[in-house]
């Protein structure tokens, strides 16, 4: 008797930005056009037989920013060294486009898509864009971290992991390439692996020797769709994970 192959069964469900949950698809792959911004989620389910997956998405949907940079809204940076922030609208040649930028609250740039800043002094600051289009309004805002070196404690060994250790890749999500460092207390074979959404390996980053204390490896993503990625470290019968998101 021959076998029975049984495709997977799919479905696409939206939760539009009023909280209401619709199924919006059923085919492994689908598309969708959004005609008003707000916050929404997407969730992909996958049936197979007894067996089930899914995958979530947030997307927040805006009406003049098609994209900005930095992509992370919030990250850490160094004393006095200058920061681009940019947003680039839907329709760049727009002449209602209009543009405000603050830090803190207080206006220090506009009529540009584009600023370059400084911070002066250690701290937390809030870094916004205002972009308007003469009918709607975006603002994009940004956590902007400086630290001060005096301020952190001096004791390194307390700061030394004692076992194997999977850092955040940076940075994350990511458009082309994220580094990925891991610590291993000592000399092993390690394997570091990334899979898609669905599990299955994609690229083998690090497979080898690797010396003890900090190796680094670089994910390229310039060949590979937008999506979850899963991050997987094997050493010895230590196994560490974590997500990366490759947005284009």
């Amino acid at each position: 008797m021959g076998q029975v192959r049984i495709d997977p069964n799919f479905r696409w469900i939206m939760t539009d930005r009023e909280g209401r949950r619709n199924i919006v698809g059923n085919e492994s792959e689908m598309s969708y056009t959004f005609d008003l911004r707000g916050e929404y989620s997407l969730e992909g389910r996958v049936f197979h037989e007894e067996n089930a997956r899914s995958v979530n998405w947030r997307i927040l949907v805006r009406s003049v920013v098609h994209s900005f940079h930095p992509v992370l809204r919030e990250f850490e940076a160094e004393l006095d060294d200058p920061i681009e922030f940019n947003v680039n609208p839907f329709n760049l040649d727009s002449d209602s486009l209009e543009y405000r930028w603050l830090v803190d609250g207080e206006v220090e740039e506009d009529e540009v898509n584009f600023f370059n800043f400084s911070f002066g002094e250690y701290g937390v600051y809030t870094v916004e864009a205002i972009v308007n289009d003469g009918a709607e309004a975006d603002t994009i805002e940004w956590t902007v971290t400086l630290n001060d070196p005096a301020a952190v404690n001096d004791d390194w060994a307390d700061l030394i992991p004692t076992e194997v250790t999977l850092y955040p890749a940076a940075p994350n999500p990511f458009n082309s390439t994220t580094s990925i460092r891991y610590f291993m207390p000592s000399a092993a074979n390690v394997r570091l692996s990334v899979y898609n959404s669905v599990g299955r390996l994609v690229q083998t980053l690090s497979e080898g020797f690797a010396q003890a204390g900090n190796n680094q490896a670089t994910l390229q993503g310039t060949d590979l769709p937008t999506g979850v990625y899963l991050l997987r470290l094997e050493a010895g019968n230590e196994v560490r994970s974590m997500k990366v998101v490759l947005l284009k």
